[in-house]
């Protein structure tokens, strides 16, 4: 996804994919700003899982059940 390197904050691909490279901790910072960039971080607050399966993976979302999926994962997880 590296035509939105500038939008989360980096000066060139290359910079944006050096920093995803140095390990999971970078790539979680990236969606956080992907989400607050985006507006869908109240998406998932509200658990609009159809509304942020949506915007994050397009429209065809529904194909792979990934409104479904938030919300198991979410049911599953949420104790923890």
């Amino acid at each position: 996804m590296g035509f939105h390197a500038e939008s989360l904050g980096f000066a060139n691909n290359q910079a944006f994919y050096d920093f995803l490279s140095s390990g999971e901790a970078a790539q979680l910072e990236v969606f956080g700003r992907f989400l607050l960039k985006n507006k869908l971080l109240d998406l998932l607050r509200k658990k609009q899982w159809a509304t942020f399966a949506r915007k994050y993976n397009g429209p065809a979302y529904q194909t792979n059940k990934y409104d479904l999926k938030l919300e198991k994962a979410y049911i599953k997880y949420k104790s923890l």
